[in-house]
């Protein structure tokens, strides 16, 4: 058996996924504020290692946006098996 909790009440599966929706969108708005900040301070910066940081910064703003990429497809599969618990609890025998 694997770690972790297991759920079993689609309306709680639900409202995770929408949190976690709400959260990919919230991260994934503020890397692109930081990447476009660091984009338009880039040549504002008059030392080497200024400029490095700076682009620094700014990969890693957009590596977590890719990262970002790789979750979201988890709120649909989450939503799908709220819907699909939601139609077994109501099978009557």
């Amino acid at each position: 058996m694997a770690n972790g909790m297991v759920e079993r009440d689609p309306a709680a599966m639900r409202l995770f996924a929408g949190q976690l929706q709400t959260y990919i969108d919230e991260i994934r708005s503020q890397c692109r504020t930081v990447v476009t900040l660091c984009n338009d301070a880039q040549p504002f910066m008059k030392g080497s290692n200024e400029v490095q940081a700076i682009m620094k910064l700014s990969k890693y703003a957009a590596d977590m946006q890719g990262r970002l990429s790789e979750i979201a497809p988890w709120v649909s599969k989450i939503q799908q098996s709220a819907t699909a618990l939601e139609q077994a609890q109501n099978i009557r025998f």
